[in-house]
């Protein structure tokens, strides 16, 4: 088991973005390996939990998801985080 120091507006900022996610999406399918997956983008410097969370579930579903975030993509090719999951509006035909 891992003890991890977080501020309190750091557990905020993850508790509002799951909250925000189950109130607008019925069928998200947020699991504990997503939230870990966000909550490490996070921790490396990625503050939006909302994209982290959304892109943590396509990664850990195996799912498309669409952006066209580009400091999100920027971030993602910079930390060497899977890349084959996001499409860019151009990729649909």
């Amino acid at each position: 088991m891992k003890i991890i120091k977080w501020r309190d507006d750091e557990i905020k900022r993850v508790l509002e973005g799951i909250d925000s996610m189950r109130r607008t999406m019925d069928n998200m399918p947020l699991n504990a390996e997503a939230v870990e997956k966000a909550i490490g983008m996070y921790r490396l410097g990625h503050r939006d939990m909302v994209d982290n969370l959304l892109y943590s579930v396509a990664v850990s579903e195996g799912i498309k998801f669409l952006t066209i975030d580009k400091e999100l993509i920027e971030f993602i090719e910079e930390n060497s985080l899977p890349r084959e999951n996001i499409i860019l509006p151009r990729d649909i035909e």
